[in-house]
């Protein structure tokens, strides 16, 4: 499975109403950043060619310079047994872009969340986090600890 860092998730005023929304509830947060994160589950490591192809197919949306990793991550994802509709079309253009050893592409959203200092996640400020981003019908959330 090889990763691939993606463009921003969320636009500057999404990531301000879903800030609001988290600090309404738990008030210690104080920042959260949001990134796409591309799956790539293949037969084989990928040549550089074919690396540099599937780089470029997922390059899409606004250019982000750099990755804020800073606070604890939550990775949301589709459930484990689904298969988006992102999914399968991105497969389908991947194979299209001869790709072949690319089985299937996934994507998911990684949220940065930052706290005051001193704040102590519990599991109950986890579970509220990570309700406010993600839909339980679908998708599932990937805690960092």
């Amino acid at each position: 499975m090889q990763t691939f860092i993606g463009s921003p998730a969320l636009s500057r005023f999404r990531q301000e109403k879903l800030l609001a929304l988290v600090q309404a509830q738990v008030p210690e947060v104080k920042e959260l950043n949001a990134h796409f994160v591309h799956f790539a589950d293949t037969d084989a490591a990928l040549s550089s060619d074919d690396t540099e192809v599937l780089e470029k197919l997922l390059r899409y949306g606004p250019h982000m310079d750099e990755v804020s990793s800073e606070g604890r991550l939550f990775l949301v994802v589709p459930r484990t047994g689904t298969i988006s509709p992102w999914s399968s079309k991105a497969t389908d253009i991947a194979h299209n872009c001869n790709l072949a050893a690319v089985n299937r592409l996934e994507r998911g959203i990684a949220y940065h969340v930052c706290c005051a200092d001193g704040f102590e996640w519990s599991d109950e400020s986890i579970s509220i986090v990570a309700a406010c981003w993600h839909d339980r019908m679908i998708e599932m959330v990937i805690d960092s600890n």
